[in-house]
């Protein structure tokens, strides 16, 4: 078989498992998982000559197929590797009936285990490497006879004819052995319940993983052995390739899988489609190299404009110090011009006040301008004290104006706290004819406004046929009973 022949099988191989598991871009990891593992397990070599064998290859290929398909992916390409490396060469005895045996124990117990479990199967039946009590229960079943083991130094040793007896009865299908060995064997010593057969597997193998493989096998044996017929009758690779072309699906992932296939074809002979290919790789990558030197200058401007900003940020922070600043100094500006106007208000209204008096006396007759201040001022009665006047000696006596009042209603005499007054006091104080003095003039805002009031209405009231301008000696008006003028 040539060359393409293999690689034909190889392919074929992979499209059926990557459309059994849907692992198509995993195919080809699959592929060489099953490949490593049939070598380890020298299941596709010649044993002559150490060659691949395309026979071999073939057969090897279908059995992978079938028993994925059967178990529905459980059994992969990946339990067949981990049951070759754990088993190494405690497989290389096994026909196609064991490697199905051991790989629907791997659904059990996992590649791996099975793998290791064979091993120690093969370290105590083939190599002697075994307990006495192990060697013991052996002999007691007749599987192993009294002058095919001894102790020596401690260990047990079994001869190379009982070793290469129990090896060739178990390393060819550890089932066809549980069933034509072990189970005979029990039975001959009335051991046939499940219990008592499990007991003394544990007394026999007394290894964990080998137990659990054994026990296994004995447990589900009528089951395993119609699993194996349904194994030898599923389609293999080229029956599953055939079953793939009526199917929709399965023909649209086959795109996938030839694509593949023209890729492995192309290591083999296409040298120049190859040269072809890296020469548009190197095109792709040129391109590539393009974009990453235009990433570095869009990375490179990207950084200038950021130190751009940067320096507006700190312009605008130092500006905005300024004015801030600003803000401040005429924020103090404003409030000291408005505390010092509100300082001067007291002042104004004072000014207002003084002007409003003297319009008052202006206006109300006998209201004379207090005099100014001695050194010793009278006491306002209204806070309190007395109210001597200094000797009409001293203080020279006012004139009194021909319009002021006599004493009448609306005057009285200085009040006292419990005493009312009226509007207007005299211009000077004393009784019993005592020249007027000078003094403190005490005003009843209500009283001045009803005097004045009266005084201007007797004052509007002359004949309408006057003329424009005030002629007091025409149309004299009337003495009002209310006015205490004379």
């Amino acid at each position: 078989m040539g060359k393409g022949d293999f690689l034909e099988r190889i392919v074929k191989f992979e499209q059926v498992v990557a459309n059994t598991l849907g692992k198509f871009q995993l195919s080809t990891d699959e592929l060489v998982k099953s490949l490593r593992g049939a070598e380890m397990m020298g299941f596709i070599t010649d044993k002559e000559t150490g060659q691949v064998s395309a026979a071999k290859l073939k057969e090897f290929l279908s059995l992978t197929e079938r028993m994925t398909q059967m178990t529905h992916g459980i059994v992969n390409p990946a339990t067949i590797l981990g049951l070759a490396q754990q088993g190494g060469p405690a497989l290389m005895q096994l026909n196609d009936e064991g490697l199905m045996t051991l790989l629907m124990v791997s659904q059990m117990m996992g590649g791996g285990r099975a793998g290791t479990a064979m091993m120690s199967l093969y370290q105590q039946l083939g190599g002697g490497v075994m307990y006495g009590r192990t060697a013991e229960e052996l002999e007691k079943l007749g599987l192993l006879k009294p002058e095919e083991w001894k102790f020596e130094h401690g260990k047990v040793v079994v001869t190379p004819e009982a070793s290469m007896r129990m090896t060739k009865q178990m390393g060819k299908d550890p089932m066809e052995w549980a069933k034509n060995v072990v189970l005979p064997a029990m039975a001959a010593k009335g051991i046939t319940t499940p219990e008592e057969i499990n007991v003394e597997l544990f007394k026999m193998l007394q290894r964990q993983t080998t137990e659990r493989m054994v026990a296994d096998i004995i447990r589900n044996m009528k089951q395993m052995e119609s699993e194996k017929g349904r194994i030898r009758s599923a389609a293999g690779v080229e029956e599953g390739l055939a079953l793939e072309q009526a199917d929709i699906p399965q023909a649209q992932t086959n795109i996938s899988a030839a694509l593949h296939n023209l890729n492995l074809a192309l290591v083999g002979d296409g040298k120049n489609i190859a040269h072809g290919l890296n020469q548009l790789a190197d095109v792709i990558n040129a391109i590539s190299g393009g974009f990453m030197a235009f990433d570095k200058w869009t990375i490179e401007s990207g950084k200038k404009i950021q130190e751009a900003f940067a320096g507006f940020d700190q312009w605008t922070i130092e500006s905005g110090k300024h004015i801030q600043a600003f803000g401040k100094a005429l924020i103090d500006g404003l409030k000291s011009a408005v505390e010092a106007a509100i300082a001067g208000i007291p002042a104004v209204f004072a000014g207002i006040g003084s002007a409003i008096l003297d319009a008052i006396r202006a206006i109300v007759p006998g209201l004379a301008p207090s005099p100014a201040p001695t050194s010793a001022p009278p006491v306002n009665p209204l806070k309190g004290g007395s109210n001597t006047l200094p000797s009409p000696s001293t203080t020279p006596s006012p004139s009194v104006s021909p319009l002021a009042p006599e004493p009448g209603p609306f005057t009285q005499a200085e009040p006292t706290k419990k005493q009312a007054y009226n509007a207007v006091p005299p211009a000077g104080s004393g009784t019993g004819g005592s020249p007027a003095q000078a003094g403190d003039v005490y005003l009843d805002g209500q009283k001045i406004t009803e005097i004045i009031a009266g005084r201007l209405a007797d004052l509007s009231s002359g004949p309408e046929e006057g003329s424009s301008y005030y002629d007091n000696t025409r149309g004299a008006p009337a003495q009002s009973s209310s006015m205490a003028f004379g």
